[in-house]
C-alpha cells in the first residue's frame, strides 16, 4: 500500500501548474518520460467548454505550440483582440450610416435599374400644343387647328425647295435633315 501512495504522490508531485487564463482555467503539464509522451490538460473554473480557451492556451493544448504562452504575450493578444472589437464596431457604425445616406437619397429604394421614359405621355403633349388630339390608336385633327396644320406632304415640298435654294427655315432655325425628317414623319400622324 506504501508504494501505491507513493507512486501516487509522485504522480501528483509530477505535474506543473504552466499558466492561468483570464477566466480562471488552470493549464498543467506532466512532464513525460523515456517511455511516455508529455500531456497537457485544462482544470476549467466554470463551465467546461473548449470553445471558450483563449487560442494561445489551446494551441498549446492541442500541441501545435512547444512553450506555453507568457503573460506579456497574453495580455498583448487580450489588447489586440479588443483593438478589433473596436474597429470592427467603428466599421459597422460606418457601414450603417452609408446605408442609411444611401437609402434617403434614393428615391425608389426597390428601383434597380433605369426605367425608359414613357413616350406615350409626351407625344400626347405634344399633340396638345400642336392642337391634334390623340384618343388612344386613333389619331385625329381637332377642328379648329384643320385649317393652321398643313399636310405634311405640303410641309416636306416646301423644306426640299428651301433645300434645293439654300434658304434656311423660318426664324432662324436650322432646315432639318432628311434623317430628321423621317423621325418626325413617324411621329407626327399623317393627315
Amino acid at each position: 500500500m506504501a508504494k501505491y501512495l507513493q507512486r501516487l504522490w509522485s504522480v501528483v508531485r509530477r505535474r506543473e501548474l504552466v499558466g492561468k487564463d483570464s477566466a480562471g482555467n488552470l493549464f498543467y503539464r506532466w512532464p513525460g518520460t523515456l517511455d511516455t509522451k508529455e500531456r497537457r490538460w485544462v482544470e476549467y473554473a466554470g463551465d467546461c467548454n473548449p470553445r471558450n480557451l483563449p487560442a494561445e492556451w489551446y494551441t498549446w493544448l492541442i500541441g501545435s505550440r512547444k512553450e506555453a504562452p507568457t503573460p506579456a504575450e497574453i495580455m498583448a493578444m487580450e489588447a489586440y483582440r479588443r483593438n478589433v472589437k473596436m474597429k470592427a464596431a467603428m466599421l459597422e457604425k460606418e457601414e450603417e450610416k452609408r446605408r442609411f445616406r444611401h437609402k434617403s437619397l434614393r428615391e425608389d429604394p426597390d428601383l434597380d435599374a433605369v426605367k425608359p421614359p414613357e413616350m406615350s405621355k409626351f407625344v400626347q403633349q405634344v399633340a396638345a400644343l400642336e392642337g391634334l388630339s390623340f384618343s388612344g390608336e386613333e389619331k385625329t385633327l381637332t377642328e379648329d387647328r384643320v385649317k393652321e396644320v398643313p399636310a405634311l406632304e405640303e410641309s416636306n415640298r416646301t423644306l426640299d425647295k428651301d433645300l434645293q435654294s439654300g434658304k434656311s427655315a423660318q426664324n432662324g432655325h436650322k432646315i432639318p435633315s432628311r434623317k430628321e425628317r423621317e423621325v418626325y414623319e413617324k411621329w407626327v400622324p399623317p393627315s
